[in-house]
C-alpha cells in the first residue's frame, strides 16, 4: 500500500485523501413501498461508475465512488452527491435539502451519463 492511504472496512476500498473528492451514491431499497434509488438501477450504476474510474486509471484516493443510505429524493433516483475536501473524507454524504438546487447533487442519472456525472464530480468545485 502508498503512503498516504488508508484502507477502509470494505473490501479493497482506500480512504478518500485531502484534497480528494467522493460521489456518494444512494442504493437505498424500500423493498417495494414505493419509490427508491436502488428500484431506479443505482446498484448497477455504483458498479458501472466503479469500474469506468478503474478502467480509466483514476485512483480511489482521486475520486471516490461509495455507496450511501437514503438521500431523501427517493422518487427522484438514483440520487447522487458529490463532495470536496473535509466533506469527502465523512462517511456519510452531505445532507441535501429537498426542493433546492444544490451544485454537486445529481437526480435521476441515467447509466449513460454515468462519464459525464464522474467527469463533474472529478473536476467540479462541490464541498
Amino acid at each position: 500500500m502508498k503512503a498516504g492511504k488508508k484502507k477502509q472496512g470494505s473490501a479493497g476500498d482506500t480512504a478518500a485523501a485531502p484534497g480528494s473528492r467522493t460521489l456518494f451514491v444512494c442504493v437505498r431499497d424500500r423493498n417495494g413501498k414505493g419509490a427508491s434509488c436502488a428500484g431506479s438501477g443505482a446498484r448497477a450504476l455504483l458498479k458501472d461508475m466503479q469500474a469506468i474510474l478503474a478502467g480509466e486509471g483514476i485512483a480511489p484516493s482521486e475520486l471516490l465512488v461509495r455507496p450511501c443510505g437514503c438521500l431523501g429524493l427517493c422518487k427522484q433516483g438514483p440520487v447522487l452527491v458529490a463532495a470536496a475536501g473535509a466533506a469527502a473524507l465523512n462517511r456519510k454524504p452531505p445532507k441535501v435539502k429537498k426542493g433546492k438546487k444544490r451544485l454537486g447533487v445529481y437526480t435521476q442519472v441515467e447509466p449513460d451519463e454515468a462519464r459525464l456525472v464522474l467527469r463533474d464530480a472529478l473536476l467540479g468545485e462541490h464541498g
